[in-house]
């Protein structure tokens, strides 16, 4: 251009070019050192997970939902609402949250939906090893070990549909009760403290490994040690009367 300021055939950009414009997130690499794992995410938008081999030209992609969510509250701040993705310690897996879709998302809000009825995210599990991805609806939460095996834990939405596992093995307050419960079972809870507590929800832990899941009904909190050989959890329910701490054995599932 010659002269000052910007050609007349020249157009501002406007605001959805902007939104467009896309940033590099929570970047990871596997322990392997093999795989670069990070989220791209524009401005407002629906995200991209991405996994690029640090070797060669493979690339696998998967659509993580509305992510960069447009604000309508006055005086708001924006940003995006994905978790950092999460890459297992035998850099086999990627496990990442899925949000819904913006039209559903944008549906819901002219709708006025109450909050049980939004749409709600899931969980994506990527093999590396041929890029295909396993989802899982209506998840709330994920956790995997840091420093060993290939497990996931994810906790699922109260209306899930999801149902415990009822022989044995999936080490749920009804398995583990008078072997993995500290204390003992506690006393029933009381009329004042049922009208303040509620049930907790479906926890599933996946050997990602083998393909199976087991399930412990009524979970609120979980957490792996960082060796990956215990998962532990914090059962409440409304009655009280099989709340209490558990803890589970990778290895030898007891």
């Amino acid at each position: 251009a010659h002269g000052q300021g910007a050609p007349a055939s020249m157009r501002p950009i406007p605001q959805e070019a902007y939104d467009e414009w896309k940033t590099i997130s929570a970047p990871t690499l596997s322990n392997d050192g093999r795989w670069a794992v990070y989220t791209l995410t524009p401005q407002a938008g629906a995200g991209t997970l991405v996994a690029r081999a640090t070797s060669g030209n493979t690339e696998y992609r998967h659509d993580r939902g509305y992510i960069a969510r447009v604000n309508y509250t006055p005086s708001g701040r924006g940003g995006s609402t994905a978790p950092p993705a999460a890459v297992t310690a035998d850099s086999r897996w990627v496990i990442f949250t899925i949000d819904p879709s913006r039209s559903a998302v944008d549906s819901a809000r002219r709708a006025k939906k109450r909050p049980d009825q939004q749409p709600k995210a899931g969980l994506g599990i990527m093999d590396l090893a041929s890029g295909q991805v396993t989802t899982v609806a209506r998840v709330t939460s994920f956790k995997v070990p840091k420093d060993r095996g290939s497990y996931v834990a994810y906790l699922m939405e109260a209306d899930s549909g999801a149902a415990a596992d009822s022989s044995g093995r999936g080490g749920g307050a009804g398995a583990g009760a008078g072997r993995g419960n500290a204390g003992g079972a506690p006393p029933p809870a009381s009329s004042d403290s049922s009208r303040r507590k509620v049930d907790g929800t479906m926890l599933v832990l996946r050997d990602l490994s083998s393909g199976t899941d087991a399930r412990m009904a009524n979970v609120v909190s979980y957490a792996f040690n960082d060796s990956g050989t215990v998962l532990a959890w914090v059962v409440s329910t409304k009655a009280g009367t099989t709340d209490g701490a558990f803890a589970r054995d990778l290895k030898t599932g007891a």
